[in-house]
């Protein structure tokens, strides 16, 4: 058994379904906003990712045609760069009718975009750790229980437990990793979009920009990264520019956060006349 992969897992998986909890709480109770925004952005993200945009690539995927023409590097350059974009314009379109439809005008601030961005990428964090306990469960039923019990999985968990053996630790941490950095990028996403209601419909057109930028980058980054340095230098390589996005929306958040007007204060002038 793989102790070090086994721990990796288990932080990773700790993380990444806590952390985005513990955030959305101090948000909620440092600004004062209603918790049903948070669940505001976990229904977007549910809405147009999971039980929209997902199943639809999903079964574009199965497409025989799709699967002989990416093997051509144009075709499947193009093929990221579609499911970037979509990404964005889902989950982008789909926050503006959120802010638009559910949250009153007057709600419509900067902290009220932190809690709903913080709901929706807290679920697409949320998700990867459920997914890593259930990966780690796995690995850890069939090297404790008999292999009789998996006799008839066709040799698909046996695969992925070879996988998970050869894994180092670090590797699930830098995965935990990338979604908090994502994390961070999906709140600024959302504060870009609350600027479309009081600075211009721009401000839309910029999320679905850095949206598709940051997606189709950081594919790219993994994928150039296997061609020009192999693994695991290319993982390095994407989660260093992830973690440049980050570090450019923790800037972004804090910049667009509108200047505090200075509380009027009274003078004697008008005693004195």
């Amino acid at each position: 058994m793989n102790a070090s992969a086994v721990a990796g897992s288990a932080i990773s998986g700790l993380v990444t379904t806590v952390a985005p909890i513990l955030l959305a709480v101090y948000l909620i109770r440092r600004y004062k906003v209603r918790t049903r925004y948070w669940a505001y952005g976990i229904l977007v993200f549910l809405i147009f990712e999971v039980a929209t945009r997902i199943p639809a690539v999903s079964l574009l995927q199965d497409w025989p045609y799709l699967n002989e023409k990416i093997k051509s590097d144009y075709i499947l350059w193009l093929y990221v760069f579609f499911l970037s974009f979509s990404a964005g314009l889902f989950e982008e379109g789909g926050r503006w009718l959120a802010f638009r439809f559910l949250i009153p005008e007057k709600d419509r601030r900067w902290e009220t975009s932190l809690v709903m961005g913080a709901g929706h990428g807290g679920l697409e964090s949320f998700i990867s750790g459920i997914n890593s306990f259930v990966v780690l469960g796995v690995y850890l039923a069939y090297k404790l229980l008999p292999h009789g019990v998996f006799s008839q999985d066709g040799g698909s968990i046996a695969r992925a437990v070879q996988v998970f053996d050869m894994s180092p630790s670090w590797e699930f941490l830098l995965s935990a990793w990338e979604r908090l950095a994502a994390l961070a990028i999906q709140i600024a996403l959302t504060v870009i979009v609350l600027q479309s209601f009081s600075r211009g419909k721009r401000w839309w057109w910029y999320a679905l920009i850095m949206h598709t930028f940051v997606n189709f980058t950081g594919i790219g980054a993994l994928h150039l990264g296997s061609m020009i340095m192999g693994a695991p230098a290319n993982m390095f390589a994407a989660e260093g520019l992830v973690t440049v996005y980050a570090l450019i929306s923790l800037w972004l958040i804090r910049s667009l956060k509108p200047s505090e007007k200075p509380v009027a204060t009274t003078t004697n002038h008008a005693h004195n006349e």
